[in-house]
Formats: C-alpha cells, sequence, structure tokens
C-alpha cells in the first residue's frame, strides 16, 4: 500500500482514503503515514473494527490526519442493538477520537437476505437507525467534541458536540433502571435544552423541554434509552 500510495496516488482527482483493513490494522498504514513521498498524498485514514474497540491512532493524528470508522457488522436488533450501536458510536467519539463513524449498509436487501441495515426490507426505520439518528440528526458536518466524563454514573456514558452556536449532549444508559443524571455545562451560555428519546417505547421522541439554570441541569434517564439534549 505504501509503494501504491507513494507512486500513483497522485492521479487521483479526490482524497484518497486508506487502509480500510478489516480490524483497523495499523501495520497496513503506518508505512503510508511514515514515508514523506505517500504522506501527502493521504486523505483519511479509515478502518473497520470487527473484532477490535475503537482505539486512538496517535501515528495518524500526529501526522495530520483524519481517522475514520468505515464499516462494522452489528447484528443484535431491538433496543439492545440501538443500544449497542449508540455505546459504540460514543466510544468511537470519546475513546479512539475518530472524526467519523460510518454506518456502511443504509437498506436490508430481502433478495440476499441481509438484514444488517438501518432500515428494514419495507423502508422502516430500525432502532439501529433510531439510535444513529441521535447522533447524526444534531450532530452535523464541521461540529466538534468536547470534553465531557465518559461514564459520570453507573451504566450512563455521555459525549458532547457544538457547532454554528448549536450545543449537543448525548447520554446513553445501557442499564435496565432509570439514572437521575445532573449536568454542568462549562463555557457555554445556555438556557434550555430539547431532549429526543429513544427508548423502549418511543423511536427519536421529542420530549419538554429542559431549563438549564446557571449552567446545570437534571436529568432521569430512563433504563435501556438514548437521550439527546440540543438548541
Amino acid at each position: 500500500m505504501d509503494t501504491w500510495v507513494a507512486n500513483n496516488a497522485a492521479t487521483l482527482s479526490i482524497p484518497l482514503m486508506m487502509p480500510e483493513s478489516e480490524s483497523f490494522n495499523t501495520s497496513f498504514s503506518d508505512p503510508a503515514l511514515n514515508d514523506s513521498k505517500a504522506l501527502p498524498h493521504i486523505g483519511f485514514i479509515a478502518g473497520h473494527i470487527y473484532g477490535v474497540s475503537p482505539q486512538p491512532y496517535p501515528n495518524a493524528v500526529s501526522k495530520g490526519k483524519q481517522v475514520w470508522m468505515t464499516e462494522h457488522y452489528l447484528t443484535s436488533t431491538g433496543i439492545s442493538g440501538a443500544l449497542q450501536v449508540a455505546k459504540e458510536i460514543n466510544d468511537s467519539m470519546s475513546v479512539a477520537n475518530y472524526n467519523a463513524y460510518v454506518w456502511w449498509w443504509v437498506h436490508d436487501w430481502p433478495q440476499e437476505n441481509f438484514s444488517s441495515g438501518l432500515i428494514d426490507a419495507n423502508s422502516n426505520v430500525k432502532p439501529a437507525g433510531y439510535a444513529m439518528a441521535q447522533y447524526s440528526k444534531f450532530v452535523r458536518p464541521g461540529y466538534a467534541r468536547f470534553n465531557s466524563t465518559y461514564n459520570p454514573s453507573t451504566n450512563v456514558y455521555v459525549t458532547a458536540y457544538e457547532g454554528s452556536n448549536h450545543h449537543v449532549i448525548v447520554a446513553i444508559n445501557v442499564g435496565t433502571s432509570a439514572v437521575s443524571q445532573p449536568f454542568t455545562l462549562q463555557g457555554a451560555t445556555i438556557t434550555s435544552l430539547t431532549p429526543y428519546q429513544t427508548s423502549p417505547s418511543s423511536n427519536l421522541a421529542q420530549l419538554g423541554a429542559v431549563t438549564v439554570s446557571n449552567g446545570a441541569f437534571t436529568y432521569s434517564l430512563p433504563g435501556q434509552s438514548i437521550t439527546t439534549f440540543a438548541n
């Protein structure tokens, strides 16, 4: 791959994404990243996370390259599958510090008995699709992730984002019991946030606005839920 990128990638008219190894095996991309002739021709570093967990890639970051997770096949269904997708996105952002999480297949394909899409064969959004939407509908291109406490309470995982004068917090409760979770915001003046929630009984449902007082609020996160707070 290093040889090809160094000698041939200059002919491309669009950014090159590489190496897309199955288990984000950095031995496929490190030689090119460490090659001064190949490095300028790399647009993005991408990989799949089959068999591995999202992890940082310091070599790519130190060379100024974005890192994208571009494929993983998750088979769980229902709310458990939705929570699995949400937790994986959460960890891709906050643990691995990836720049993008890509779901590689959108619509189920009944002719091939293929069912890993976010939308089923009858064009209904699946729970995993709603989990993805808890992020993608609100965290838009160009937004930045801000520091947040990764695991502020038992079974609760949180990431936070900002862009275009909008602020977004995504909180996951993977447990079966509700958690009364306090949130404290720093560096932003926010008076109200609107929650959207996916749970065993709701799909990206808009709920009543939450008042933010002196940069803080507390919210009851239902068991097995994904809640996005946005303004």
